[in-house]
């Protein structure tokens, strides 16, 4: 199942794949919405145990706030979130290691504005916000999760450095609590997170002058390794947005950035896909 997002006409139209077609279903938007959407979807305990997780903005308000939904099987209905002391916030992934044991990350405002990063969880009976020393000072945001076990869980995602530089944020979760991890690569936004058979693998951008370089890591029993990722030709350079692990070899998929046109016009991106 995937979400899509929408306006307030219809609720949030979502995809499922069954029998060999695809069927379309609405999952229902909070009253009075001017627009929602899911970031992520996880399958917790099957086909009929199905999480996804987003945002709605209210009517008439310049804000966001988050949304979780469960699919039973035969309809998707909204769940109550954990009370936040904030009027902004929204989730962008959700990942399960089983029916009581779901993860869901985002990004919260503070009072002055500022977003940090976002952790919940539910053990089958309710959602949670999760405090985390190490994240919750940081700002930024969680937009990946990735699950190796129940005591196994990696997000990824982008901090803001002291001179409010972008800087590439991973953590994990070793069944007592989130740390922080230097993952080597500095500077930059992650995009793409994922499981591979020595651990976990990240992907995303730097911008260099303008021009934009494809930055990775991979992490093996021997601790992070930079991932050499090829740079492309175009004006813009490279902006991978994805990567995957099959048969041993990792697939990073994304755009590469043209430019503009002689009259200064924008031109639109190509994707790319790089396997190594």
């Amino acid at each position: 199942m995937t979400g899509l997002k929408t306006t307030r006409e219809g609720g949030i139209p979502t995809g499922r794949h069954q029998d060999g077609r695809w069927q379309v279903q609405n999952a229902p938007a909070p009253d009075h919405t001017f627009a929602a959407g899911f970031g992520g979807v996880a399958a917790a305990g099957g086909p009929n145990d199905v999480w996804a997780v987003g945002y709605y903005q209210p009517d008439d308000h310049l804000t966001f706030l988050g949304l979780i939904e469960h699919w039973n099987g035969t309809a998707w209905e909204r769940v109550q979130a954990p009370a936040l002391d904030a009027d902004y916030w929204t989730l962008s992934a959700v990942v399960a290691t089983g029916p009581s044991d779901v993860w869901a990350a985002g990004t919260v405002g503070t009072p002055e504005g500022w977003p940090r990063p976002l952790l919940l969880h539910y053990d089958g009976r309710s959602w949670t916000r999760v405090s985390s020393p190490d994240l919750d000072s940081r700002y930024g945001e969680l937009t990946q999760l990735v699950a190796v076990g129940p005591r196994s869980v990696w997000a990824s995602g982008t901090e803001e450095g002291p001179d409010r530089d972008p800087r590439t944020l991973v953590a994990h979760y070793d069944g007592r609590g989130w740390t922080h991890q230097e993952t080597g690569i500095g500077a930059g936004h992650l995009h793409g997170l994922t499981r591979t058979r020595s651990g976990v693998a990240v992907v995303g951008e730097t911008s260099d002058n303008g021009v934009y370089r494809p930055i990775g890591a991979q992490l093996t029993p021997g601790g992070w390794q930079p991932l050499d990722l090829p740079q492309s030709a175009t004006a813009r350079g490279r902006m991978p947005r994805s990567v995957v692990e099959t048969g041993g070899r990792l697939t990073v998929v994304g755009i590469d950035a043209l430019g503009r046109d002689a009259n200064g016009e924008p031109l639109p991106p190509v994707p790319f896909s790089v396997t190594r």
